[in-house]
């Protein structure tokens, strides 16, 4: 038996950020600001600034969420970088509230890389400060150092909530054949992997993905053949299903500890919502657990 949280998905629509300031798609990054020298870190729920010490709290796992729209974790807390309010100052913190204020794109700029809200302010160091310990904060863009940061790439990431390499496939312009090899070095140890082609999260072998938006896009969850997943964290609201390989039947449970009501499913399900669940409503109201046959 498998314990696997929810995996946030990857995506494509990277070729403008690729190699600007050491990012190059989805992974585990330290995180550094051009003008202070020091790291993001996370203090308390507050996203910080630190001198590098090589701590989980340093590390953070970007994965897309949309195209060319990302998700930033931290390796320690397993919460995601935050805005309050879309003005200049308003701090950063790490949440787990799986919200718009959580998505984030990065834009080359010179040499660094800026990380800009959804509101198109990006993250920022007060008046540049080389201080430790100092709350982060979006504001205007300014064109100085204090807004731009390098990443450098470290071991580790999750997929699945399993330790892993690369957290996705990084095949962007590679030719089919080197494409396949590549793609099939890259799948996390669970199997999963992203189809930057396909724009969705596969698996490699027999097994299932669920996923949080209609027609098999979003976030995700997958296990193969055999594994059973007996609690669903963050939330448990998925739209579609999706199986591989000669996976053909999936048992649902509405509460985790395969509990409460079920469903079987035998096909690819692109609108959950359509689908009725013993437990009334449809079965993309809730799902706590299930069991791969």
């Amino acid at each position: 038996m498998r314990h696997l949280p929810v995996l946030v998905l990857a995506t494509a629509g990277l070729s403008s950020v690729f190699a600007q300031g050491g990012f190059d798609g989805p992974g585990r990054y330290v995180i550094r600001n051009a003008q202070s020298g020091m790291v993001l870190d996370l203090g308390g729920n507050q996203l910080i600034q630190n001198g590098a010490r090589n701590v989980p709290s340093q590390f953070w796992d970007i994965t897309p969420t949309d195209p060319g729209v990302f998700l930033i974790t931290n390796a320690a807390g397993r919460c995601s970088l935050e805005f309050d309010q879309d003005k200049n100052s308003s701090p950063i913190h790490c949440t787990n509230n799986n919200n718009p204020n959580q998505y984030w794109r990065f834009e080359g700029a010179g040499n660094g890389t800026l990380i800009i809200s959804r509101f198109r302010k990006p993250i920022d160091v007060p008046d540049g400060s080389n201080r430790e310990g100092i709350r982060l904060q979006i504001y205007d863009r300014n064109g100085d150092s204090n807004q731009r940061f390098t990443l450098q790439r470290v071991a580790g990431g999750f997929v699945g909530g399993l330790p892993s390499g690369p957290s996705a496939d990084r095949d962007r312009d590679r030719a089919p054949e080197r494409r396949d090899r590549d793609r099939e070095n890259a799948a996390a140890p669970g199997g999963q992997y992203f189809d930057n082609r396909d724009q969705m999260w596969k698996l490699q072998g027999d097994g299932v993905c669920f996923y949080r938006a209609e027609e098999f896009r979003g976030e995700a969850v997958c296990a193969r053949s055999g594994e059973n997943v007996d609690n669903i964290r963050a939330g448990g609201m998925f739209l579609s299903v999706k199986f591989f390989g000669r996976s053909r039947d999936v048992s649902i449970f509405q509460r985790g500890e395969y509990r409460g009501g079920s469903v079987r499913l035998s096909r690819d399900e692109p609108n959950l919502r359509r689908v009725r669940a013993d437990w009334g409503g449809s079965l993309s109201d809730a799902i706590g657990s299930f069991r791969v046959n």
